[in-house]
């Protein structure tokens, strides 16, 4: 070879020898071994990556590979050491290496005569044998092999390698700088006017792209969700092998034994699949011959109930293999194996779009930005530009423009070369890979729909995949319009990776409209409306193509129509026509849209025209032919090039007849209203328009037409008779909502009257008016049959329950019959258009939003209330707008939530905001007004009101005489509206609709409870107990104890309590002969009369009989009286909601109500069903309703409080708060994500035996943790704390972690805080083991505080609500200071807090927050139950867990520990921690070996004493 004649493209000679040889290594592999070669890896970095520039794995797993040394002159000494160097790496690294090869570009010296004719036997040839032979020698079974000049030629020389050899040894013309040369004049060519680069916004167009050719986060996510599923797989195994293990005669479970091993040896072949998988995506290896998709899909389903029906014998290993099988069985695994082989297997990617969806926009920037970012390399390719008869060699010659010398092998072997060039410059070490991507020639057909013959772009997209196979480094990209692939079946290979963009563009308008507006310098001075009144991307570039460089302020909505923006862009047009080509005709002879009416004629029975033909159509437009000139062909080129027309070259079989040039619509909407105007300008009278059958074809002229028709005419498309003929209802309906929703306000504005008569007509229209019309246009600023209309319409039903059955009801509920309420149409807030953003208005969107919130479904009311107050958090006044224009619903439920988001949304807002007081003044005024607050009963509104005037409060913008006429007690006068018949229900038997479980659990039993009992505590503030703080045998030791000091007061109160202490002891050691069944045991107070239940509700109950005309009312005769009445109030009734249900038989009617039940089951025990009966719904808002009338006029009694009127309506229910949900993420997903913190190993193994004897000794013997590590928390490196430079101290903290031994470690860890005066006190009763701190401290997961609530409150509202009080803060005790020999008296303060939080998608949710005197501290006032921030919105706090729940797992609450360390010591407070350790066997371990009773429970006190944490041990129980 001439080495003078090697092409390095400006490498290095040494990294281009090095691309050279892999190319051909992996040519050679091929050849060698096609069928036993696995995959051939390229490795070489800077300097190579363990001996070896690439390597080959054979499906044996021996190792073949090469190394390249580019030693052009003689080898020296060093050299050849270079080489044994390289080898022993190459082994150490990979000892699996068989054969080795090695690259020079030299044939080496052989012996020769030198003077004296003696032989020269120290020549390189012999130098290599000594090197080969010798390491041969110490790695048996090696073979090493060189690769001369002569080899390497002989390679090259193969015919299937004369591409490699042109690249590397010819001048080739094939390099990147050519194909980004080839791509510029593209872009500054054809592409000019259809793509501008500073406009482009990815779409999923490119994602696509981008994850088919490879990119490095799509494949590492992959490799996650693989290694998830691996990991899976092994839980899996591990808890079968412990069961088999375990169980002693099998042949007691037989079927379920053998449905364990059956499911094992599946889940095996799974774990091999999951591992090529993952080998796969690492070499970006095809997959589709590797993955058995039998193997991937494993039944559980009678393994599952197996386990189910025996899991009463052995829970804990049961529930392991349960609990391991029903995750495998989550996994999606169609979609896991479809998104690899989309990844790896696929070798064509079709994009389809209708016109000016953003094919060529898209595809352009792709091209651009591959380019760009130096890994794949893309080609562009008009297809009008090619003649698809012509093979690919031929397209790609013509493309890139080269010579005709190359033939189809060397052109495609010259492009793979280019890919390993690229690979080699790109390519990394090993350890800092994770997935591996091979560059890609990603070869993009652009527009096959304007090339024919179709078929012959059939043939050529079939080869693809035969190209691939050979040329594995090749990938295709082809776009176009749908219509082309719509005679192939659905299933044709062609169509099967096919990416559909949507009609409307692949992206919104809004996201693209700023780009948009600033680059063609358009003005739009507040006109906000017109970003939304624009609906595609088309519609947006033509207005700003007609406005730019001018300011818009007074344009009218009916300019922006599509109708009106295409005829302002014609005169355009016009203009630009008649003066490009000095025609000298004015603008209004109208040329350009005369001849395209003349041109819409033939397309109207013509998809394609001949140029000749369209020329020939031209001829009597009145100014084309003129003496001078005939501008026919100029105008059709002119139109070409603005895209209304597109033309494709038919290419002939012979070189002797030349080439046809056809048309077809280029951009449809623009001639969709040519042939608007081609039907419209034929008549004067609107009725009188006739729908041919070839205009029935062409929908977007339809559209057109009938917007034309409402927009010019005021008249709608329905009342033509012809239309009416010759459509469908549907169609029609499409078309009129279609018209109304796209023409200007005014012309809409007179159909008012006929949407709400189709609104009215039944639930599936309703909705679909409303996706249809009233969503498009609500964000058009008054629009008439926007959202406001929906409002009126909403607010004129008389109740709520009107309303409901066909606004509320859930779609898709069954039922044979027809009814008004049964509906197959979901409201459309969840597309993405439809999400509420910072400039949507009060009237707009989030009016609709509001109304949603009627909703059955608790999950999706969750939903909207968090989409309402995070569009409420960036426009408060707007929201402010939103709950005037709304509250006044007579729907309760969407009552109460306006006012939660309201609350939620004052309580977001900084200190100084005005919209705070603006709210607080509105609640002041409406609400707790003397002659309003008698009107809203409703505790909800209540609580959420009284929230709101607090902060206004506490911010200082409201006195102390406004805030106390929000606080309850309230004092108000009339009766609530109550039901006789309804006395008659019982609490198990509820009343009519009300059934059993909202009877008892939501009505009565809580209403009883909390104002009908006789419970209550009675208790006033007594002389303390000294027997709860001193043992008898505390007493006894210290009394006897002639050290500790007492004076004469101390001892003889010690005596007293002792006495007390022997005097109870003999009451409870007589108990049973104190009571004699047959007595009365009741204690009568002859002071007070005695009461059915207490004073107040016995007078009240009594009263209420009198307004029923009874006698007597029971409690729960009142509530369900007061809750039937209520809801039927709301409007329900028997004949539409419950129907007359006789089992599904002939004849059956039944209601709303039952329909529901029969499909959603219904929560029990008092909670809120996922999707309610509308009676549910009515039942919770009267529940709230008769709290509320009560805490009015009754005591309110609980076993920790004397009774008294309400003063926290937080105590009588849980409330939603919106500002919680909308940050609160699934917990259990948290967990999952969320990184492990380990300061150190808390289960350490000690011996290496296993068994019962080795978990007894691990148990007793494991070392105690370093509690520092786990307490003061140093550089901390978490993703919870991002960027957040601090140390930490925890407050409190659990870990739980496991060991293969199957022993736990369970350490809580908790913290307190106590003066640095009294804390020498606590000390000396830790040391003493003072029974009563023991106690208090022993179990410090119980060290924690609460706000009083009644089940559920947020960390949020903890934070918000310091009016709340909180329990159980702090511990007082008495102990004796022997110094002066007395009782002193010292309280401890806890440091955390706990609360439950309920929501209906996760459940019950915990936090642990820093308690009130913590955040007092820190200046904590907002936290989400995660992150607790101070009033400057610095982070002070944070709570994390990970792992997994109910096994091995961490949770941890950490603060700020400078900011925590200073304010304590400023108040001269010490913080100090008890740990509580828990050593012992597992749940499993223990089913494994039952007699093992053993463990290690040890409690510690933790603090910090100069400088330094000490210990004490207080507390240790080993068995």
């Amino acid at each position: 070879m001439n080495w003078q004649h090697f092409q390095t493209y400006n490498e290095a000679p040494t990294r281009a020898f090095e691309c050279m040889c892999n190319q051909v290594f992996e040519l050679w592999c091929k050849q060698t071994y096609p069928d036993s070669l696995k995959v051939v890896t390229i490795v070489n970095g800077a300097g190579g990556d363990g001996g070896v520039e690439s390597f080959a794995i054979k499906k044996d797993d021996t190792i073949i590979g090469m190394q390249a040394k580019w030693f052009s002159n003689s080898i020296t000494t060093g050299q050849f050491s270079q080489i044994s160097s390289s080898i022993e790496t190459a082994l150490r690294v990979r000892p699996l290496i068989k054969q080795y090869i090695v690259c020079v570009p030299r044939d080496l010296s052989s012996d020769r005569i030198g003077r004296g004719k003696k032989v020269i036997e120290d020549t390189e040839l012999n130098r290599w044998q000594q090197l080969k032979n010798k390491l041969e020698d110490d790695y048996p079974g090696l073979n090493i092999e060189l690769w001369n000049e002569t080899q390497l030629l002989t390679k090259l020389q193969d015919s299937d390698a004369a591409g490699v050899y042109r690249y590397w040894f010819e001048k080739s013309e094939i390099s990147k700088e050519l194909i980004v040369y080839s791509y510029e004049k593209q872009k500054s060519g054809w592409l000019s006017q259809k793509y501008t680069p500073c406009l482009h916004i990815q779409g999923q167009m490119q994602k696509s792209i981008l994850k088919f050719v490879g990119a490095l986060d799509n494949r590492q996510s992959s490799i996650s969700t693989l290694s998830a599923m691996s990991q899976q797989c092994s839980k899996f195994l591990k808890a079968c092998d412990d069961y088999l293990q375990f169980v002693q005669d099998h042949s007691l479970q037989e079927q379920l034994i053998h449905e364990i091993q059956r499911a094992q040896e599946q889940v095996i072949k799974l774990l091999g699949e999951i591992k090529c998988a993952i080998d796969a995506i690492n070499n970006d290896q095809q997959v589709a011959s590797s993955i058995n998709r039998n193997n991937w899909y494993i039944d559980f389903a009678m393994l599952l109930e197996l386990l189910k029906q025996n899991e009463q014998f052995n829970y804990f290993h049961i529930s392991e293999i349960k609990k391991t099988a029903e995750a495998l069985q989550a996994n999606e695994i169609h979609t896991v194996i479809s998104d690899i082989r989309f990844q790896l297997d696929n070798k064509k990617y079709l994009i389809l779009g209708n016109p000016g969806s953003g094919k060529t926009h898209g595809i352009a920037n792709m091209v651009e930005s591959l380019l760009n970012e130096k890994l794949h390399i893309p080609i562009l390719i008009r297809a009008k530009d090619v003649n698809p008869n012509n093979s690919w060699i031929d397209i790609l010659k013509k493309s890139l423009g080269l010579a005709s010398v190359w033939n189809e092998t060397e052109l495609w072997q010259a492009l793979e070369a280019l890919s390993y060039r690229v690979e080699i410059n790109n390519v990394s070490t090993a350890d800092t890979v994770v997935a591996k991507i091979i560059p890609k020639i990603l070869i993009c057909i652009e527009g096959v729909d304007e090339s024919k013959p179709y078929d012959s772009w059939y043939d050529r997209l079939r080869e693809i995949d035969a190209i691939c196979y050979k040329y594995p480094r090749l990938r295709f990209c082809i776009t176009s319009r749908p219509y082309v692939f719509r005679e192939l079946a659905y299933d044709d290979s062609l169509l099967s990776n096919t990416l559909r963009l949507p009609s409307d563009g692949d992206v919104p308008v809004n996201e693209l409209f700023q780009e948009y507006i600033e680059y063609f310098h358009v003005n739009i001075e507040g006109c906000s409306w017109v970003k939304w009144s624009l609906k595609t991307p088309l519609a947006l570039r033509i207005f700003c193509e007609n406005y730019k460089y001018r300011s818009i302020s007074g344009v009218e909505k009916s300019s922006v129509t599509i109708t009106n923006l295409l005829l302002k862009k014609f005169h355009i047009i016009e203009k630009e026509f008649n003066s490009k080509y000095e025609t000298g005709y004015g603008d209004r002879e109208l040329i350009v849209q005369n001849s395209l009416l003349a041109i819409a004629r033939k397309f109207l029975i013509n998809t394609t025209v001949y140029r000749n033909d369209l020329i020939d159509s031209l001829k009597d437009v009145p100014g084309h032919i003129t003496v001078a000139h005939d501008y026919r062909r100029e105008l059709i080129d002119f139109i070409e090039d603005y895209g209304i027309l597109q033309s494709y070259t038919v290419n002939s079989d012979t070189i002797l007849e030349p080439p046809k040039t056809y048309y077809s619509t280029g951009i449809q909407p623009f001639f969709d209203y040519i042939l608007a105007i081609l039907i419209t300008n034929q008549m004067q009278d609107p009725s009188k328009v006739i729908l041919t059958e070839t205009l029935i074809a062409h929908e977007g002229a339809l559209q057109m037409v009938s917007i034309l028709l409402l927009e010019d005419y005021s008249y709608l498309i329905a009342e033509n008779k012809s239309f009416r003929d010759n459509l469908s209802n549907d169609e029609l309906f499409d078309l009129v909502c279609f018209s109304l929703s796209n023409v200007s306000p005014n012309p809409a504005s007179k159909y008012i009257p006929l949407v709400k008569r189709m609104m009215n007509y039944n639930s599936d229209c309703l909705k679909s008016v409303v996706n249809k019309i009233v969503l498009p246009v609500s964000r058009i600023e008054k629009h008439p049959l926007g959202a406001q209309m929906l409002h009126e319409y909403l607010m004129g039903f008389e109740t709520a329950g009107k309303r409901d059955i066909i606004w509320s009801v859930p779609s898709y509920l069954r039922y044979p019959g027809d009814t008004h309420w049964k509906c197959y149409t979901k409201i459309d807030l969840n597309d993405k258009r439809y999400e509420l953003c910072s400039e949507d208005k009060h009237n707009g969107i989030p009016l609709v939003y509001a109304w949603m919130l009627t909703t059955v479904k608790n999950i999706e009311r969750v939903g909207y209330r968090r989409e309402l107050i995070k569009w409420a958090s960036t426009q408060p006044f707007e929201f402010y707008k939103l709950f005037e224009h709304t509250w006044c619903t007579n729907d309760p439920q969407m009552k109460e939530d306006l006012f939660s988001i309201a609350m939620g949304t004052v309580f977001m807002l900084e200190k100084g905001h005005s919209c705070i007081k603006l709210f607080s003044d509105w609640m002041i005024k409406n609400i707790f007004a003397p002659d309003k607050i008698s009107m809203y009963h409703n505790c909800a509104i209540r609580y959420y009101s009284r929230a709101i005037v607090e902060r206004s409060y506490a911010f200082g913008a409201i006195n102390d005489e406004h805030a106390d006429k929000s606080r309850p007690p309230y004092h108000t006068s009339g009766t609530i509206p109550l039901n006789c018949e309804a006395t008659s229900g019982t609490r198990m038997g509820g009343f009519g609709p009300i059934d059993y479980d909202l009877a008892r659990y939501v009505l009565c039993d809580p209403m009883d409870r909390m104002f009908f009992s006789r419970r209550g505590s009675d208790k006033t503030a007594e002389e303390i107990d000294y027997t709860w703080y001193f043992s008898e045998e505390e007493i006894e030791e210290i009394l006897t104890n002639e050290e500790i000091f007492l004076n004469e007061r101390c001892r003889e109160k010690l005596k007293e309590i002792q006495l007390a202490h022997k005097k109870e002891r003999r009451f409870w050691d007589h108990i049973d002969d104190l009571i004699d069944d047959d007595a009365d045991t009741t204690i009568h107070n002859s002071k007070s009369p005695s009461y059915k239940y207490n004073k107040e509700a016995d007078s009240f109950l009594l009263e209420h009989a009198h307004i029923l005309e009874m006698e007597t009312l029971e409690p729960n005769q009142f509530v369900l009286s007061a809750a039937y009445a209520y809801i039927l109030l709301q409007g329900w009734n028997e004949e539409e909601f419950y129907g007359c249900p006789n089992g599904g038989k002939p004849g059956e009617v039944i209601g709303v109500d039952i329909a529901i039940l029969r499909q959603h089951h219904p929560a029990t025990h008092g909670s809120k069903s996922s999707i309610m009966t509308f009676c549910e719904k009515y039942t919770w808002c009267a529940r709230n309703e008769i709290l509320g009338y009560l805490s009015d006029r009754l005591l309110f009694r609980d076993f920790e409080r004397a009774p008294s009127l309400l003063n926290d309506y937080g105590l009588l229910d849980d409330f939603p708060n919106p500002a919680q949900e909308l940050y609160q993420e699934n917990p259990d997903s948290i967990i999952e994500k969320n990184s492990w913190f380990v300061p150190e190993e808390l289960s350490p193994l000690i011996k290496e035996s296993m068994g019962e004897s080795a978990i007894r000794y691990w148990i007793i013997n494991a070392s105690t943790p370093n509690f520092e590590k786990w307490i003061d928390i140093r550089d901390f490196n978490h993703e919870i704390v991002q960027e957040e430079k601090k140390n930490w101290i925890s407050l409190y903290s659990f870990n739980s972690v496991s060991n293969a031994l199957g022993g736990e470690s369970l350490m809580w860890i908790s913290s307190a805080i106590i003066t640095n005066e009294h804390f020498k006190y606590l000390k000396n009763d830790i040391i003493n083991r003072k029974d009563f701190i023991v106690d208090e401290f022993s179990n410090p997961e119980d060290l924690h505080s609460s706000t009083e609530t009644q089940c559920y409150i947020t960390p949020k509202e903890i934070c918000w609500m310091s009016w709340k009080n909180e329990c159980y803060s702090k511990v007082s005790t008495i102990s004796i200071d022997t110094d002066i020999g007395d009782f002193v008296n010292y309280t401890i303060k806890k440091a955390v807090e706990e609360c439950t939080a309920n929501y209906p998608e996760f459940g019950d949710v915990y936090y642990k927050l820093p308690s009130r005197i913590i955040r007092k501290l820190l200046g904590i006032c907002d936290g989400d139950g995660y992150k607790y921030y101070n009033g400057e919105k610095q982070l002070e706090a944070i709570r994390f867990e990970a792992g997994e729940k109910w096994h091995d797992s961490l949770s941890y609450l950490c603060v700020d520990r400078e900011k925590l360390l200073l304010q304590l010591e400023h108040l001269n407070f010490k913080i100090f921690w008890t740990v509580r350790l828990l050593r012992q066997a597992t749940s499993k371990a223990l089913e494994k070996y039952p007699k093992l009773c053993s463990r290690s429970d040890k409690c510690w006190l933790v603090w910090f004493e100069d400088g330094e944490l000490r210990t004490q041990l207080f507390s240790e129980q080993i068995d």
